[in-house]
């Protein structure tokens, strides 16, 4: 069974520690489902993960995706980040 992440890619060796890891890294409450697809929003190609997407898109439609790490000095702080990201408005380019 696969144990990847479907929001960050990172693999884990059972489902309890990729829940775990969702939880607290990602603020998911309910259970992970690990055989979620994932599809392009170009071409409608499905993928199992957001790594295999992120490893899709730019050889297939020449689009760069740049990763920023970020560090949070606590969870209150990541969550006020992650909430302002969700909430922000992006141009269409």
């Amino acid at each position: 069974m696969d144990n990847t992440c479907f929001l960050c890619g990172k693999s884990f060796s059972t489902a309890s520690n990729l829940q775990l890891h969702a939880r607290l890294t990602h603020d998911v409450e309910n259970k992970v489902s690990t055989c979620r697809q994932i599809k392009c929003n170009v071409c409608n190609e499905e993928l199992v993960s957001m790594k295999p997407l992120l490893d899709h898109i730019e050889p297939a439609h020449n689009i760069a995706i740049v990763k920023e790490t970020k560090k949070f000095d606590t969870h209150e702080a990541f969550k006020i980040w992650k909430e302002d990201v969700e909430n922000k408005q992006l141009p269409c380019t």
